[in-house]
């Protein structure tokens, strides 16, 4: 989602900013479950009046809002999360005053299913009772040993697939949580 930011730049004696540079620099960190954001920038340019525009991506979709370092004319710099609330309109003054939101992790998900597997010797494929809601969530325990979601597995609906070095053995015992 984007959403635009607007705003009046003057300067102390009333006269305004008029075109002049103002740059929107995407703070590094900002990601969704399958994709990064690398920082970027974004720029505009004020009017004759000191009045600008700017449509900025807010990552409402993302697991961590956007954030922003704004430099304005005169030396003026300061970091701002944009919110995705709302896609209407919001001023400058507005994101300057709320400053950088602290984005709090996501609470640990409550277990609500506990599976333990006796694999075959070779085994990759396992079916679940049921289809994790959040799969990059889950926490899958081989022998005890934790597991990376996405690089030692992976979970297509109910069908978790070990995609690990390690060859799974009739002794291993194999436990996910989600």
């Amino acid at each position: 989602m984007y959403r635009d930011v607007l705003g009046r730049l003057t300067k102390p004696s009333g006269e305004p900013w008029a075109n002049e540079l103002i740059r929107f620099n995407y703070t590094a960190g900002s990601y969704t479950p399958t994709d990064q954001y690398p920082p970027t920038i974004e720029k505009t340019v004020t009017d004759g009046d000191g009045n600008f525009r700017i449509r900025l991506w807010c990552n409402e979709e993302g697991l961590k809002p956007s954030s922003f370092v704004c430099h304005l004319p005169g030396c003026d710099v300061f970091e701002f999360t944009l919110p995705y609330d709302s896609d209407a309109d919001i001023t400058i003054s507005e994101l300057r005053s709320r400053g950088v939101q602290p984005f709090p992790s996501p609470p640990p998900p409550k277990v609500e299913q506990r599976q333990q597997f006796i694999p075959t010797y070779g085994q990759t494929r396992f079916t679940l009772f049921t289809t994790p809601k959040y799969p990059h969530l889950t926490k899958l325990f081989i022998n005890g040993l934790k597991a990376l979601f996405g690089t030692e597995y992976v979970i297509d609906a109910s069908q978790l697939t070990w995609t690990g070095y390690y060859v799974l053995q009739p002794d291993d015992y194999v436990e996910i949580f989600y």
